[in-house]
């Protein structure tokens, strides 16, 4: 060994945060291919639906606030009336991607449209439900909490 060099230290894997890891990435890759079959907006949450009538795993996104960027119509938030009809034009879209970065859901849609939803400081801010069990939630101030099923 050299003098000033540092000899390389093997992080040790954290054998509870793997599980966690691996059942967070297996629920977002499981909406991967599947086609956005209802959208419906309160005056409280969005919830978009997936399900297909030959698959008994649905999937749910309650969100208070989100933003649809859409190529043909531009990025538009919740609260405008071109927010549902942005929505309702990725009806029988294809997710092609899911992405989880700092708190900030992403999903990707067939021709690159796009729902994005993040934290809020003192409020939940989305929640992903699995009927095959299982929610991932923001809490306020975009802290992740899983729901094992």
């Amino acid at each position: 060994m050299k003098l000033g060099w540092r000899t390389p230290r093997r992080r040790q894997r954290d054998p509870a945060a793997t599980p966690a890891k691996e059942w967070t990435q297996e629920r977002l890759d499981s909406w991967v291919g599947r086609v956005l079959s209802q959208v419906r907006v309160s005056g409280v949450s969005l919830v978009l639906d997936f399900w297909e009538l030959d698959d008994d795993i649905s999937a749910w996104l309650y969100a208070d606030e989100f933003e649809v960027r859409d190529p043909e119509v531009g990025p538009v938030g919740r609260t405008s009336s071109e927010a549902v009809v942005a929505l309702h034009a990725l009806l029988g879209r294809e997710v092609t991607s899911v992405e989880l970065t700092e708190s900030r859901l992403r999903l990707v849609f067939a021709q690159r449209a796009e729902v994005l939803v993040g934290p809020q400081q003192h409020q939940q801010a989305w929640a992903l439900s699995f009927e095959q069990g299982g929610s991932i939630t923001c809490e306020a101030g975009g802290a992740l909490s899983l729901k094992f099923g």
